[in-house]
């Protein structure tokens, strides 16, 4: 197997790793020095169970001695971060490694970038920002075929994405074709669909059509048994700072394709009893479907901050005292990804619900 050297390492790319440590060895998970967090377990970034990977500083280090770079999706917003991993991609080409980058790089910056690899044959994928491919406009598909299951969050960086590429695993080791899609621009690396369900170009109607189209053409071409998508947006207003859309794009992607329930990720401390049943009402009238199940991450919500939402994490050991609360007042499933036995019970419960009938098996 290939060495993997990831390059700016951030929690965006934290859910990742056990499905890349399946595919490469994981070298060096790079981060820019003066951060204190030099040779600890990339764990502490979700208060998680230690994972064997550790944070390194060194730049050329981690790229010299590993076999394929992956330079990640820095926004430019963030300068210095941007700025760290520049000097990362110009340090792998000067090494002739191959890479794979998920930089958003000005197009004549870009092109110069191409030219020195292509003069010093270096293997380097760019991976542009993806662009929203636009179908000709046809009938409206009224419905998928296989089932149709959302994910979707409360409040920002709970869980969703972990959720989400942890659902693909189960499902793909269960021998079902799996159709996944969502804005997460990694998800080529396993074999998924990055889309942009929100174009500001487009009315709400023409998005309808637009992702309708979408869907159900990559249905077609995949022939899936299962169709997962994960909604871009969270969905829980706390105050006018932080609307979060106000689930107005995950109205839009439901109208868009009909789902057969919701996954829900969601901050640790919520309600244990009323709340879950009132919004999963919620979810069926405004969206069309129910929630199945949530996902309860060791995130909290800071209550005495009074200029918005600000979160932190805690030991995840710390919340299974709450998830035996909320299971036992509660109709839905509730689990944590962390808690293998809950979730395993989870998964067959919706495996079932999905796929098994009295009558027989699909």
């Amino acid at each position: 197997m290939k060495k993997l050297c990831i390059v700016p390492f951030t929690k965006n790319e934290y859910p990742l790793i056990p499905l890349l440590q399946k595919k490469y060895i994981i070298h060096s998970l790079v981060t820019p020095m003066g951060i204190g967090i030099e040779g600890n377990d990339i764990s502490i970034m979700h208060m998680d169970n230690l994972t064997g990977h550790t944070f390194s500083n060194s730049i050329v280090k981690g790229i010299s001695q590993a076999d394929l770079v992956l330079i990640t999706n820095i926004p430019n917003d963030n300068p210095g971060l941007y700025a760290f991993a520049l000097r990362a991609l110009e340090i792998a080409i000067s090494y002739g490694k191959e890479i794979r980058c998920y930089l958003e790089i000005p197009m004549e910056k870009l092109n110069l970038y191409k030219e020195e690899c292509s003069t010093n044959h270096v293997c380097c994928e760019f991976k542009v920002p993806h662009e929203m491919q636009l179908f000709p406009f046809k009938p409206i598909c009224d419905s998928i075929t296989p089932p149709v299951i959302y994910l979707c969050e409360t409040v920002p960086d709970c869980g969703g994405y972990g959720l989400f590429l942890n659902l693909i695993q189960k499902f793909q080791q269960d021998k079902k074709v799996v159709l996944a899609v969502s804005e997460d621009c990694y998800n080529d690396i396993i074999g998924q669909v990055t889309y942009p369900f929100w174009a500001q170009n487009l009315k709400p109607s023409d998005l309808v059509y637009r992702i309708n189209n979408f869907i159900s053409r990559m249905s077609e071409e995949k022939h899936p048994d299962v169709v997962l998508i994960r909604l871009p947006l969270p969905m829980i207003k706390y105050d006018d700072n932080n609307p979060f859309d106000f689930g107005i794009t995950s109205f839009i992607v439901s109208q868009a394709v009909h789902g057969d329930g919701c996954i829900c990720c969601a901050p640790s401390q919520t309600p244990a009893i009323g709340f879950w049943d009132n919004l999963s009402d919620n979810y069926l009238s405004k969206f069309g479907y129910p929630i199945l199940g949530v996902c309860l991450d060791n995130l909290r919500v800071d209550r005495t901050d009074i200029e918005g939402v600000s979160t932190y994490r805690v030991g995840w050991n710390e919340i299974s005292d709450e998830l035996q609360i909320l299971n036992q007042n509660n109709q839905l499933s509730f689990f944590h990804l962390q808690d293998t036995d809950l979730f395993e019970q989870f998964y067959q419960s919706l495996k079932k619900e999905l796929f098994e009938f009295d009558f027989g098996v699909i």
